[in-house]
């Protein structure tokens, strides 16, 4: 099998040959996976291999060569590496065989590739590969055609499990790759048995991808006319396109329902959802004619409530300011008593700030103010009061709104649109009161804002107080407030000391005496529980991991990945060489350092909810943080934000939020892979980027969600030059929206716009990013290399 497997190898690849060096002796390659001259690492290793070849197989260096040809995108090399690698019965024997059959599989080899996965299963059936190589072999089956011998290893697996494990059931990828090689040899009864199974059997709140192929193989079959399924079969289709935002094919079974099953129990959420489905398109005058129907064909229907809301929304966007005032009109009208009144109070201001005309929107606040007393909705009301003016640079009246905002119980926070917090509030009041000139009450106001690791109302306010500092007109009162500190950091007990220094980094700028502030706040915090020690997984310790775990292939094989850098493939041959021993070392720290940092943020993020929140940023650098903020997929990251000009800490700032780094997560809103994109955007960029025949599942390829992300933010900062507030609300609530809050503040400082992000969801988002890219930017450098502590 050994010379046929090489064979095929040589047939599919055109290796080529490496070019005549002088020999010279071996050097070290320890942590050489790590490094950025893949180049002049993969020079070292041929010049290695020309020395010594028996050293070099020994020390499993045609594995680490065969590692790095991949990252440098040269298959041939890496093939031929990892066919040598393979031919030894060790640790990395599995390895070597799974990436071959993966670089044949792209190649188009597929009888090459089912060759290496059998000789896979079958040498190392216990192996970590192993179970992906099964997997892998049965999709190779079907791509190739092969579907006789696809629905033998399904049903294979079907009998495996068992009559006595009914529960135990193969995965559902699985069953409908079964149903479709049943379709591929004519056994349609069976093959629509499972289809219809995987539908009934699915979530149907968040179907899956499994459900949207399933119906988009039935709606494909040429034995099943559209107009002959019954209404709850367009319903139950209509909403998993749906959901998966494939509005065009939603449409067309909702609009079976309105057209020939009128009086359907679900005949007015059929028409709402074809409206919904145009909203989310943005086209509003399609969407407002399907809101309008639902208004008038069903208004005792509760959905009847959602298309008059929705109506409002549409004909603000088109700039029918009459028209959306008359809805929210009607919605008051007819349900006074409504838990969601209070949006057809507040939305017509912002309906009337859009048109330029403030005098009414400040009269429509006022008035839903007055209405909601006492309610959440009257601090929304107050809320927008204090932006408006904030947007026409009325200062005082600003100051009175915040003022009065302040006296609130429930300021909404995150949990409604248009909400706000204490520290946005207060911030907001620093930000006003420096305007007006009253330094030494706006220091006080921004020192009230907590700063730390999650704040990023405390970041703001902290870098307002910089910026005071380097001033002349506020250099007095930042003088005096300064010297305050100083007085309280030099006296009290040593909590006191404690927040008068942190408060006195907020305000200096002088580096000397920046670090010397900073060395008194470690030597305090290292006295102060709850600040003396940053919390951490347990860390990986080598000796105890390889020296103390015996002599077995997979351990040596693990150290060898290890030294080489090759941290996540090692976690998972010490993870099976420690399967049965109780005092297993931790693993979380290499996790943490590769490209499964998932698993380490996963375990690391829990011990640090403990952690005070206005421990001090610039003290949050040590190892322990890279735990919480740990930087995957690092070169690709590198590669594609340096070719589009953007920093790649914002990109993983966001990569963190939208996935913590998870390559294969799915939202609830259809978002797919690292950076979540949805199936309307991620088609926009492959169109931008030339790529032909893409599909939504190759967003979950950890390259192409990066690519996706990098050229999307790229655009997007092209709209909002030098903004990257704007680009992260951009990302979740979209670049229209931005422009329309943009407008709404009448600048272009993020110190006035954040606070008009009316999506609460977007608003909370745009502040977690940009914590993340603040602590990014903290540890790392552009390049992504730690920075010195």
């Amino acid at each position: 099998m050994r010379f046929l497997v090489s064979a095929i190898i040589i047939l599919t690849l055109s290796t080529g040959t490496l070019s005549a060096q002088s020999p010279a002796p071996p050097v070290p390659f320890s942590n050489a996976f790590l490094r950025d001259d893949l180049a002049a690492v993969l020079s070292e290793l041929r010049l290695a291999e020309m020395s010594d070849p028996a050293a070099f197989a020994a020390a499993d260096l045609d594995y680490l060569a065969a590692k790095m040809s991949l990252e440098t995108g040269d298959h041939a090399a890496a093939a031929a590496y990892f066919l040598k690698a393979s031919a030894r019965p060790d640790g990395l024997g599995g390895f070597s065989l799974f990436h071959l059959a993966g670089v044949l599989r792209a190649s188009g080899g597929f009888l090459p590739e089912r060759v290496l996965l059998e000789e896979l299963t079958l040498y190392y059936p216990k192996g970590f590969a192993a179970e992906a190589a099964g997997r892998r072999n049965t999709e190779n089956f079907f791509e190739s055609g092969d579907h006789l011998s696809t629905i033998r290893r399904i049903e294979s697996l079907d009998r495996a499990a068992g009559p006595a494990n009914a529960a135990i059931d193969t995965s559902r990828p699985d069953r409908l790759m079964l149903a479709r090689s049943l379709d591929a040899i004519n056994e349609k009864a069976r093959s629509r048995q499972i289809i219809d199974e995987l539908i009934r059997t699915d979530d149907p709140a968040e179907p899956d991808d499994v459900s949207l192929e399933a119906v988009r193989i039935l709606d494909a079959s040429s034995g099943e006319s559209v107009s002959e399924l019954l209404p709850a079969d367009h319903m139950a289709r209509g909403r998993i396109y749906q959901f998966n935002r494939d509005f065009v094919a939603a449409r067309r079974h909702f609009l079976e329902i309105v057209n020939s099953h009128s009086g359907f129990d679900s005949a007015a959420e059929a028409t709402y959802l074809i409206g919904r489905g145009y909203a989310l398109e943005r086209n509003f005058p399609d969407a407002m004619d399907w809101f309008e129907r639902v208004a008038e064909q069903y208004p005792m229907d509760p959905i009847a409530k959602d298309a008059l809301l929705q109506l409002g929304s549409a004909y603000a966007r088109v700039g029918k300011a009459r028209e959306s005032v008359a809805r929210y009109s009607r919605y008051i009208d007819s349900y006074p008593e409504d838990e969601r009144l209070d949006r057809a109070y507040l939305n017509p201001v912002d309906v009337a700030r859009d048109l330029g005309t403030d005098v009414e929107a400040l009269r429509r606040a006022a008035t839903a103010a007055e209405k909601f007393r006492g309610k959440t909705a009257e601090a929304q009301a107050v809320f927008a009061e204090a932006r408006i003016h904030i947007s026409l640079a009325d200062w005082p009246k600003a100051l009175d709104a915040l003022d009065r905002l302040l006296q609130l119980n429930d300021l909404g926070g995150s949990r409604v649109p248009g909400g706000t917090t204490r520290d946005e509030v207060s911030f907001l009041r620093g930000f006003v009161l420096e305007q007006i000139g009253r330094f030494p009450e706006a220091i006080d106001t921004f020192l009230g804002v907590p700063d730390g690791r999650n704040s990023y109302y405390g970041w703001r306010a902290t870098e307002r107080l910089q910026e005071l500092g380097d001033s002349t007109v506020a250099a007095e009162a930042i003088s005096v407030a300064a010297a305050r500190l100083r007085t309280e950091a030099a006296a009290g007990d040593s909590e006191r000391q404690r927040k008068a220094l942190q408060a006195l980094l907020r305000i200096i700028t002088n580096e000397g005496e920046r670090n010397s502030v900073l060395a008194r706040l470690r030597e305090i915090y290292s006295r102060t529980p709850g600040y003396s020690q940053l919390p951490s997984p347990e860390p990986f310790t080598p000796a105890r991991a390889f020296d103390e775990m015996g002599e077995a292939p997979c351990i040596a094989a693990a150290r060898r990945l290890y030294d080489f850098g090759i941290y996540d493939e090692a976690s998972f041959l010490l993870s099976e060489g420690n399967a049965d021993v109780k005092d297993a070392p931790s693993l979380t720290e290499l996790f943490a350092k590769s490209d499964l940092a998932f698993i380490g943020v996963r375990a690391a993020e829990p011990l640090w909810k403990p952690l005070p929140a206005d421990f001090y940023p610039e003290l949050l650098v040590g190892d322990e943080a890279r735990y919480v903020y740990p930087v995957p997929f690092r070169r690709r990251l590198v590669v594609e934000a340096g070719e589009r000009n953007i920093d790649p800490r914002l990109l993983l700032s966001i990569m963190r939020q939208e996935s913590r780094f998870r390559p294969d997560v799915k939202s609830s809103a259809a978002a797919r892979g690292l950076m979540q994109f949805i199936p309307s955007t991620s088609r926009d960029i492959a169109r931008e980027l030339a790529i032909t025949n893409f599909s939504d599942e190759h967003l979950f390829d950890a390259g192409t969600a990066i690519l996706f992300g990098s050229q999307y933010v790229s655009g997007l900062f092209r709209q909002f030059p030098n903004q990257p507030e704007a680009v992260a609300a951009s990302y979740n609530g979209g670049e229209d929206n931005m422009q329309r809050w943009l407008t709404r503040s009448k600048a272009q400082s993020p110190d006035r716009y954040v606070s008009e992000i009316a999506f609460a969801q977007t608003k909370e988002y745009v502040l977690k990013v940009m914590s993340n890219y603040r602590m990014y930017q903290l540890l790392y450098d552009e390049q992504l290399r730690p920075r010195s502590q």
